[in-house]
């Protein structure tokens, strides 16, 4: 028998078949475009789709695109029969399209496959789905885009067993309580969240952009968080705090900003690379303000404070990495930076020791120039060493490591003492 017959009806055979199958239905998965003379509002009527045919009802086929600069009407379902679509098109990337509603009256679910929802640069505002309308359901892992300057709003219940990832530089706001279960990933732009369960139930990675409230009202956010890049929380004109209760975990030296009136992190915050935390904002209720414990991960990390603003830090911490304060004021309200710490301290940076007592720690900077033993506090405080850097009423017990050296002297005396002893 011929060996590439042998090849090609074996495994190989259906490796490469399976890739063809993949080929073939990417290849057939087409776009078709609502009209901008629709006559109704109806999905289904073929007439209400350029080309006299509407998009097949499954999520591989076709990607339904609104790319007009005016609707006379537009789409919506209004059965309780749903509606599936490979994925959505808003815009059309040059031209400033259309406002856009895909409402709804009935109760059936729009149904979306891979290919998720992109709104592309000059697209009009965009909202899919109503109150009254029946859900929103991710058939698969699926990525939602904005790259206009203006908003799109996913305005019904989001369910399913899939994940959702946000990219692109514009805003992408989660109106409802959701209950899809893959975890959500922004990795670029803007998320506005309405509701408690706006992410789903899954962990939520933060690896990029910004998350902020979508109005003046607050929420608590319970789902385990997983940052991975720089990020912000909070956003101008937004004024409702973001309280974050679930697990924050830190994956690599981050920076977290804190904007507008900032968030409050009440669930556990673990260390597996340095924290930077910016703001340049006054404290506003429990907004800027960390309650759990920080704590290391794998290793021994630390905290740095840039930016003009301050941030509270009212957790019993563990980790025993260095405290750093480049700009602004940073408040801590229990004595527990680590024993063997520097904390460094510049012009026009301060430290708000918010405790009674001593904290002790093992080396403090002023400027770059290492301080001496001793206690330091705030101006009245009654520490050895009182300085404008200090606020508070709570001292630093500084007790530096001892060194190589003086170890080593140490153990020469230790050895002496023994040998003395020894003849005696």
């Amino acid at each position: 028998m011929n060996r590439s017959s042998f090849l090609l009806r074996g495994p190989a055979f259906t490796c490469v078949a399976a890739l063809l199958t993949s080929a073939t239905l990417a290849s057939a998965q087409t776009v078709i475009d609502w009209s901008s003379t629709a006559s109704t509002t109806s999905w289904t009527t073929d007439a209400n789709w350029v080309g006299g045919s509407a998009p097949a009802n499954d999520i591989t086929t076709n990607i339904a695109r609104f790319n007009q600069t005016s609707y006379v009407s537009q789409p919506y379902n209004s059965t309780t029969a749903g509606r599936s679509i490979a994925g959505v098109i808003i815009g059309d990337g040059s031209t400033a399209t259309a406002t856009l509603t895909m409402a709804g009256q009935g109760t059936g679910d729009l149904t979306i496959g891979a290919n998720g929802v992109s709104m592309l640069a000059n697209a009009g505002t965009a909202t899919i789905g109503s109150f009254s309308a029946g859900g929103l359901v991710l058939a698969a892992n699926q990525t939602w885009t904005n790259n206009s300057s203006n908003t799109l709003d996913a305005m019904r219940v989001m369910s399913g067993g899939f994940s959702l990832e946000k990219s692109g530089s514009g805003v992408l706001i989660l109106s409802r309580a959701n209950t899809f279960s893959g975890g959500f990933t922004l990795t670029q732009g803007t998320v506005r969240v309405a509701d408690p369960t706006s992410f789903g139930t899954g962990t939520v990675n933060l690896n990029a952009g910004v998350v902020s409230t979508s109005g003046a009202s607050s929420r608590t956010i319970g789902n385990t968080i997983s940052v991975g890049g720089n990020v912000q929380l909070g956003d101008t004109g937004f004024s409702g705090i973001v309280t974050y209760s679930g697990t924050v975990t830190v994956n690599g030296d981050r920076t977290i900003t804190l904007a507008n009136n900032g968030a409050a992190l009440t669930g556990a915050v673990v260390l597996n690379g340095n924290l930077t935390l910016s703001s340049t904002i006054a404290f506003s209720g429990s907004g800027n303000t960390i309650t759990a414990a920080i704590t290391d991960g794998a290793g021994t990390y630390g905290i740095t404070k840039t930016g003009t603003g301050l941030i509270k830090l009212n957790g019993v911490n563990t980790f025993d990495g260095d405290v750093s304060i480049q700009q602004g004021t940073l408040s801590i309200n229990t004595a527990s930076i680590g024993d063997a710490a520097t904390v460094f301290l510049v012009t026009g940076a301060k430290l708000d020791l918010a405790f009674a007592g001593l904290d002790t720690i093992g080396g403090l900077s002023f400027d770059g120039v290492a301080q001496g033993e001793g206690t330091y506090g705030a101006i009245g405080s009654g520490a050895d060493f009182q300085s404008s850097f200090f606020t508070g009423t709570g001292m630093l017990n500084v007790v530096p490591e001892p060194t190589s050296l003086a170890l080593l002297g140490c153990g020469m005396l230790t050895v002496l003492v023994f040998r003395r002893r020894s003849r005696v």
